[in-house]
């Protein structure tokens, strides 16, 4: 071979070297990553539930993208995920009555721990509940305690609180009752009856007889939300069925008002994460799991929304934020003493009934 081909062949083997260097470069570089599509995750919630402004430190931190999908209550998220099979959502937050429904329709996946780094943080009472025995599905995230708002200075007040006194129209004022077939049957039937799992034909006759007495004592039918305290403040009624988060403020700011598990017990609603059956991007779901689950996170989450995270740090957190007594008292309630709201008869009876009640 003559120097000049020699040469030549030198000179084309730079010249391949430097452009695969070149291209390298390019592809690693900072500006192409940016370039590249982002990994995108899709969390369907409550509203109110996962601050928006957080999203974007955990996409600085992972370069995964979170997009949030909203649902207003548990029957439109199961309608949601049912359509489509859970395609197109990777992180789902359902409350404990719908997560039955979830798991036989198998539109959710099992749980591998290995990949979570706070399981040892979380409150172990809420671990083991009925509808996932043994948490392979779910992970508790949020709760609240449900029991009775009460103007002490309007009512006769001598020994344990009842659930008597949302049936008892001998006492003077209204009353706010919930706005949910689901719940509203559940207090009957367990003021009636004491815990159970089903009702019978009788037993559902006698629930709605009781519901139907109390319709003209009830001033409106609310959401366990800031409307049912805002009857409470206003003096619009005397008792009304509250779920904790949403009455801290009106403790501590109005001490005619109180905050009381009925001798009976009260009830509980516990919010879950669980994970898409379709999602392709486990992975990114468990990095952000474990991001919800930062101390600093739930933290921010505790005080800018009115959930209870469902971990140990949650005694702390009340005391710190001046919650009453009464409210601390209940979260300090063995769950054994709590109740869910657990569907006691098929949805078509349920809406039945509802429905006759509310007429």
């Amino acid at each position: 071979m003559s120097n000049t081909a020699s040469f030549r062949l030198l000179v084309r083997g730079g010249m391949i070297i430097f452009w695969c260097a070149l291209i390298i470069i390019f592809l690693y570089s900072p500006l192409m990553r940016l370039l590249q599509p982002k990994k995108i995750i899709t969390v369907l919630t409550w509203t109110d539930m996962i601050d928006a402004e957080l999203l974007t430190k955990f996409e600085k931190k992972t370069g995964v993208k979170v997009r949030l999908s909203y649902f207003e209550n548990n029957e439109e998220l199961f309608i949601k995920l049912l359509a489509g099979r859970a395609q197109g959502f990777d992180l789902i937050i359902p409350s404990d009555y719908i997560m039955e429904k979830l798991i036989d329709n198998q539109l959710i996946m099992p749980i591998d721990r290995a990949k979570l780094s706070f399981w040892d943080r979380l409150n172990p009472e809420l671990l083991g509940v009925y509808f996932d025995p043994k948490n392979h599905y779910s992970i508790p995230y949020h709760w609240a305690v449900y029991g009775l708002g009460l103007r002490t200075d309007v009512l006769p007040h001598s020994g344990p609180v009842s659930w008597k006194l949302l049936f008892d129209q001998t006492l003077p004022g209204k009353i706010a009752m919930l706005n949910s077939g689901r719940e509203a049957v559940a207090i009957a039937a367990y003021y009636l009856y004491g815990a159970l799992e089903k009702l019978s034909m009788e037993q559902q006759k006698e629930v709605y007889n009781l519901l139907v007495a109390q319709r003209p004592h009830v001033q409106a039918y609310v959401d366990a939300d800031m409307r049912a305290d805002y009857l409470l403040r206003s003096e619009q009624c005397n008792v009304a069925v509250v779920a904790s988060p949403f009455i801290m403020n009106t403790l501590k700011q109005n001490r005619a008002i109180n905050f009381e598990i009925p001798k009976e017990g009260g009830f509980l609603v516990l919010d879950n994460l669980v994970i898409s059956r379709t999602t392709q991007n486990s992975d990114a779901v468990y990095d952000f799991i474990n991001f919800l689950f930062e101390p600093e996170i739930l933290k921010h989450h505790f005080h800018k929304y009115p959930f209870i995270p469902a971990t140990k740090e949650l005694n702390q957190w009340l005391q710190d934020a001046g919650a009453p007594s009464s409210l601390i008292e209940a979260y300090r309630l063995p769950i054994s003493s709590l109740h869910f709201f657990r569907l006691m008869t098929s949805d078509q009876q349920l809406n039945h009934l509802w429905m006759a009640i509310k007429v």
